[in-house]
């Protein structure tokens, strides 16, 4: 993989940042229209989207397959330095619960930094969300492959398909659930990912691991009661 470095981003682990900056800044939703969907999201101008043929499972044969959708915004990327043109960066968002249109609209950290280092933004929905979700699964086990393991397995493949000769550096982003996703590509996919900034997310977040997921609760709880009275956590 040929290594270009892409500066002021963390390229050989994780950032970990605030969900706020996710959410708050929006970038550039002035110039944003309406799209005919039933739930009246939003998308920028620039984004395109198309879809990609996914396997339905990665790790086993098998013929079945869904359509996955993603979204791409060439607006910085295409206005490079005609000696970067061959080796802009690739800002790949994680997608997560919801429709991509979500994502599109409120992660002003990806435009900001992507118009600094002209950088192709990805935008890549989640399996089984939005507009990504196989239609022929018999209702019985129509969430068998409904997996974080399947979906980052889609996103590499993804890069894949975009990049087949790995010439752009790669960095992940996402937040809470897509934050965890994010920092996952760049530890399961280390020759395809070069970095993740991930935001606000718990990947060691599960029920057996320690400190359990209300630690935070129960050590405000620790610190109040001696005063307020009660009973420890």
């Amino acid at each position: 993989m040929n290594q270009h470095p892409v500066p002021l981003l963390l390229l050989h682990g994780f950032l970990l940042l605030p969900t706020a900056i996710f959410s708050k800044r929006r970038y550039p939703l002035q110039n944003r229209h309406a799209i005919s969907s039933p739930s009246n999201l939003y998308f920028t101008p620039d984004a395109t989207c198309q879809y990609y043929r996914q396997p339905l499972n990665h790790f086993a044969p098998s013929s079945a397959t869904f359509l996955q959708r993603y979204c791409t915004v060439t607006t910085f990327s295409s206005s490079a330095p005609l000696i970067l043109s061959s080796s802009y960066p690739i800002f790949f968002y994680t997608g997560n619960e919801s429709p991509v249109e979500q994502y599109i609209n409120n992660t002003g950290l990806m435009y900001e930094l992507a118009s600094r280092h002209n950088a192709l933004l990805v935008f890549a929905e989640h399996r089984y969300e939005g507009q990504s979700t196989p239609s022929h699964l018999p209702q019985s086990n129509g969430r068998t492959y409904s997996s974080s393991v399947q979906a980052l397995a889609d996103y590499a493949s993804l890069l894949s398909h975009l990049d087949p000769d790995h010439n752009h550096p790669v960095i992940t982003f996402g937040g809470s659930y897509g934050g965890m996703l994010s920092a996952w590509m760049r530890m399961k996919y280390p020759s395809s990912v070069a970095g993740a900034i991930a935001a606000s997310a718990p990947v060691w977040g599960f029920p057996l691991t320690f400190p359990e997921l209300d630690g935070a609760w129960r050590a405000v709880s620790r610190a109040l009661v001696d005063d307020g009275g009660g009973v420890r956590a």
